[in-house]
């Protein structure tokens, strides 16, 4: 009677007849219980669609994921909920979600950061990497979480918060270290010395240039554009050894640190 019911458009009938049906199979241990169990998952998720058949697993995964990307934890429980899934599938469900989706948020949300900070943008730019950061602490990747703290700094920087910048490059650099990430590693301490050097701290500056290029030279830079990011990194060394002596102790610009290649959004 329930699939009489369901083909005759009744889905509130059908359901009230299939939920008798497992209430009876449950009673009397009767081998149907699973399958009835199925239909009456089924019929309710057609109900909350509207009376449109249900997707398959695969599709209505993908629709979560998209949910939960675009509108937050929140929406997707609530959409669930209404989708009538039973708490511990509800919880399940969220779970495979969030980890299936973490890493590809914290990347979509680094991008947008970069996106603004190539604009100008910089506080737009600052909290699109903090989500960045927030989704790579969910799935504890630490390449993500290094990457995300790399795009602070350098934000940070640009708003004139050098301290800050440093926190979060200090937080990067932590992770580069722990992962072995050397050229991106190389990268974050040439950004800090750059700091130092506006800041006119000449001893911690060279102390981090001479870390990165030690980096480059021990792992067997080869490629032309490598070897230009290591002479880069010399040069620099050369000139602010030359500005911690009394004669060539003159102001830095302001503003030093310049967008370049390793600043892409697939910097790690």
């Amino acid at each position: 009677m329930g699939i009489a019911y369901e083909e005759l458009g009744d889905l509130d009938r059908a359901i009230e007849y299939v939920e008798r049906c497992v209430a009876i199979d449950q009673e009397i241990n009767h081998p149907d219980l699973a399958s009835d169990r199925r239909t009456l998952e089924r019929l309710k998720t057609k109900r909350a669609g509207g009376g449109k058949e249900p997707e398959s697993p695969e599709a209505m995964l993908r629709g979560f994921i998209a949910i939960y990307r675009e509108q937050g934890e929140g929406a997707l429980r609530q959409t669930l909920q209404q989708a009538g899934f039973p708490d511990e599938m509800l919880e399940m469900t969220m779970t495979v979600v969030q980890s299936m989706a973490g890493d590809e948020i914290s990347t979509e949300w680094f991008r947008k950061g970069f996106g603004a900070h190539t604009s100008g943008d910089y506080q737009v730019a600052l909290e699109h990497y903090r989500q960045s950061l927030f989704f790579a602490e969910q799935k504890h990747n630490l390449s993500h979480e290094a990457r995300a703290y790399h795009g602070i700094g350098f934000t940070q920087y640009k708003l004139g918060h050098y301290d800050l910048a440093l926190v979060a490059y200090k937080h990067a650099i932590n992770r580069r270290r722990q992962l072995k990430e050397f050229s991106p590693l190389a990268n974050t301490l040439y950004k800090v010395a750059l700091i130092y050097q506006s800041q006119r701290q000449w001893k911690d500056a060279i102390e981090a240039l001479v870390e990165s290029i030690d980096l480059m030279q021990e792992h067997n830079i080869t490629e032309d554009t490598a070897q230009q990011t290591l002479q880069q990194h010399r040069d620099l060394l050369n000139q602010i050894t030359e500005q911690a002596t009394p004669e060539g102790n003159s102001p830095t610009p302001s503003d030093t640190i310049q967008q370049d290649e390793s600043d892409t959004p697939d910097d790690k």
